[in-house]
């Protein structure tokens, strides 16, 4: 999961999944994973998992600041 990843995404389709992480609606972030699914299978994999894994926070450090944040030791 990179930067260039989420560029290569509609900057739209971007904002609806940063929306609905930060309000933590489960519904839209699924509704956003398959519209991303249909355009890049691999990184619609690694945001599910994150999310699955409750990694809202990396996600939204991605998609703000361009880079995902590793776990603490």
């Amino acid at each position: 999961m990179t930067k260039t990843a989420f560029s290569e995404l509609p900057p739209e389709l971007v904002a609806n999944l940063q929306q609905a992480i930060s309000n933590l609606d489960l519904e839209q972030m699924q509704i956003a994973i398959g519209q991303i699914r249909e355009i890049n299978q691999p990184l619609a994999r690694a945001i599910a998992t994150c999310i699955k894994n409750f990694q809202y926070e990396q996600l939204l450090n991605l998609i703000q600041d361009g880079s995902v944040k590793p776990d603490p030791p």
